[in-house]
């Protein structure tokens, strides 16, 4: 009998951390994005509101 060590399937795990990482950067960059506008509300016609 061998003693081999046990090999796990990451795969999961990894695509998990892939998404949590790229919904992090997507949701921190619009929420910089809407805390500047309400910080600058005079830039918004840059945008086409007005």
């Amino acid at each position: 009998m061998e003693n081999r060590p046990l090999e796990y399937d990451y795969t999961v795990a990894k695509w998990f951390m892939w998404s949590a990482i790229i919904l992090g950067i997507v949701g921190m960059t619009i929420g910089v994005f809407i805390a500047f506008q309400l910080a600058f509300p005079s830039l918004n016609l840059v945008f086409g509101d007005g």
